[in-house]
């Protein structure tokens, strides 16, 4: 269900110093993914709720995006509590 994800495309390389998410936050992504398309799937009942909708996904999207480059501006001022994420048993991810 979740083949590819977070895979680099066959042909490219990941440069040095990358900034990459984490295997959560892809999956983040990739549920705000299927819920738009899921959410294509209803009818319409007013106007701009698709269009909200949509604002809303990009919104979180953004957000979940923007934690990498984050957490590597918090990684070079050593800013400890953001160094690597927490998982959800409180284990430190690398």
């Amino acid at each position: 269900m979740l083949e590819g994800v977070g895979v680099i495309p066959e042909g490219a390389a990941a440069t040095a110093g990358a900034v990459v998410m984490t295997r959560d936050e892809e999956m983040v992504v990739y549920a705000l993914d299927m819920a738009a398309c899921w959410y294509g799937r209803l009818t319409e009942l007013h106007g701009s709720d698709a269009s909200e909708f949509a604002q809303a996904l990009h919104a979180c999207q953004n957000i979940v995006m923007a934690r990498p480059a984050l957490r590597q501006v918090h990684m070079e001022r050593g800013t400890s509590k953001w160094s690597l994420p927490r998982r959800s048993d409180g284990k430190e991810q690398g």
